[in-house]
């Protein structure tokens, strides 16, 4: 069975919402047992004190729920291989034993501003520390899989790492 993590519905975005889905689809459609878990919005959901608290506890969910819910779904499911749809999850590597990994690197445009580059995406002070943990996740995947257009960057940036170009990159 295929593990596919996607990305936190309230993050609003779309398109790896999307591609999470379409992964999900394309597996089972081609006779592969997978699953798509995120992290399920809780605490983010309380909007009432206005976006900037939704953000940090929106954190909540992701770094101190979904870690839980990663281990029980471990548990209960045996995946063989874990997709993590989106490299700004790369950090829940960490929660991740004795199974390969494998990260799709769409862009690197947060990570790369993070890192001081002009991107047009500065980073936070906070945003910079997020950045760099979902850096410190890349290195430890077994696989990449990137964009064509991605892939000088996802070189430079973790270049240990073995690099396979996906379909209709």
């Amino acid at each position: 069975m295929v593990l596919l993590i996607g990305n936190y519905s309230l993050d609003r975005q779309q398109s790896m919402q999307r591609f999470g889905t379409m992964m999900l689809h394309g597996l089972n459609n081609s006779g592969i047992a997978a699953k798509l878990i995120a992290p399920e919005p809780r605490f983010g959901k309380f909007r009432g004190a206005g976006r900037f608290v939704a953000k940090w506890l929106g954190y909540i969910d992701k770094f101190v729920l979904f870690p839980r819910q990663l281990r029980a779904t471990f548990a209960r499911e045996k995946p063989s291989i874990v997709h993590i749809c989106d490299h700004s999850n790369a950090m829940y590597d960490g929660w991740i034993t004795n199974t390969p990994v494998v990260v799709t690197c769409h862009d690197l445009l947060a990570v790369r501003g993070a890192l001081g580059e002009e991107t047009n995406c500065p980073a936070s002070v906070t945003g910079r520390f997020l950045q760099l943990w979902i850096l410190s996740g890349g290195r430890m995947p077994s696989r990449f899989a990137r964009r064509r257009f991605t892939e000088n960057r996802t070189r430079a940036t973790w270049p240990e790492l073995s690099i396979s170009q996906t379909a209709g990159s």
